[in-house]
């Protein structure tokens, strides 16, 4: 348990950048007519952040279920590349184990798996850890939409300015977890060539691609020079 409390304690980075996001789903989700709790469990159930907000808007413009939820599962083929890239992280593991840590790996968690010393510790200690510290990015995600489907109107009518920052705080999060993952060369030419990709396809009108391409072009740079 004491691993499992540190990943817990781990996850306090990700938690204050999901809170506000998820906030603003919440706000989101009742505008296209979502009830709170239908909210919630579409957080619960879904658990994808910006696909979430490409489902609730979809569906709110009259988009069929079925096209709603290919483009949101369009936009997670990225994680494909998360399971393989982590390798090193899951050894020793049994299936089940990483079955379990599967569904409640995020871009976010990725991330601070990733960049975190974990080689010294023994697979079951590796396995606590990061329950601890996706328990706790998934409890803030779902609470945090709770919260905003509830409350969450109320509180930007009060303050319409906290409406565009809660919508920045996901991004901001992306850029402070980059930070330390940037510090080795392969690691900062990876990310260049993923911010060089998505810029091109942006600007070429093909945005909903920018993120999937970026990822995939910045992992496999990266994967490419670790074995060069």
């Amino acid at each position: 348990m004491k691993h499992f409390f540190r990943g817990l304690g781990t996850s306090l980075g990700i938690v204050t950048g999901y809170v506000p996001v998820a906030i603003a789903f919440g706000v989101s989700a009742l505008g296209a007519g979502l009830s709170p709790w239908l909210a919630a469990a579409v957080s619960a159930l879904v658990y994808a952040g910006a696909s979430q907000f490409v489902l609730v808007g979809t569906l709110a413009q009259g988009t069929t279920p079925l096209a709603a939820a290919g483009l949101a599962l369009a936009l997670n083929l990225r994680h494909l590349i998360y399971g393989p890239t982590l390798a090193g992280k899951l050894q020793g593991l049994s299936r089940r184990e990483r079955a379990v840590l599967s569904l409640g790996l995020t871009d976010e968690v990725f991330a601070t798996t990733f960049a975190s010393q974990l080689t010294g510790l023994a697979p079951k200690q590796r396995f606590s850890w990061m329950l601890g510290l996706e328990c706790g990015a998934y409890l803030s995600w779902v609470g945090g939409t709770l919260l905003g489907a509830l409350g969450g109107t109320a509180i930007i009518a009060l303050s319409p300015m906290l409406r565009p920052v809660l919508e920045f705080a996901l991004p901001l999060l992306f850029v402070l977890l980059l930070e330390p993952l940037v510090r080795e060369a392969r690691g900062a030419v990876a990310a260049l060539i993923g911010i060089a990709i998505a810029a091109v396809l942006h600007a070429a009108g093909m945005t909903s691609l920018a993120l999937i391409a970026a990822g995939l072009g910045g992992v496999a740079i990266g994967l490419i020079r670790k074995r060069s």
